[in-house]
């Protein structure tokens, strides 16, 4: 019997692990067509303020796969773009400050930055990292 259900449809919820974000999250276990809801977790429990997906966005490829990717919203590190043939695909972007990343620009096909924190600041990292090291500055970005 599961801990954790769905408040939308009623499935088991599942806690797993984000290597990317370096936290645990939960999400319905039901067919992602039916319900397909993802949580935060609070202290080993669901947060049930949902994460809300939008329609996936034919116009944004995922860059992995190609599927179409969907807005992911209302999350408590902020929004970002989810390939919608998520779990298959895990590939995501962040939205930073309303707006995507930056693309690499020693190698566009590398895609779209990350943000990250470092000893001196903010600053946007190739996704490919540590295979291409194109490093761009968070506060020239923010003035363009």
């Amino acid at each position: 019997m599961a801990d954790h259900n769905c408040p939308e449809c009623g499935a088991p919820l599942k806690k797993c692990w984000s290597k990317k974000k370096e936290k645990d999250f939960w999400f319905c276990t039901s067919p992602q067509e039916q319900c397909g809801e993802v949580f935060q977790d609070d202290n080993g429990k669901p947060l049930l303020n949902r994460m809300r997906k939008g329609e996936p966005d034919p116009a944004m490829p995922c860059p992995a796969c190609g599927a179409a990717m969907q807005k992911i919203t209302g999350t408590k590190n902020g929004d970002f773009w989810s390939c919608s043939a998520y779990p298959t695909c895990k590939s995501t972007i962040d939205i930073v400050d309303g707006r995507l990343p930056p693309i690499c620009p020693d190698h566009p096909d590398h895609g779209h930055m990350r943000l990250r924190d470092g000893k001196n600041g903010k600053f946007f990292s190739c996704s490919k990292y540590p295979d291409c090291n194109a490093v761009l500055d968070y506060e020239n970005w923010e003035n363009d």
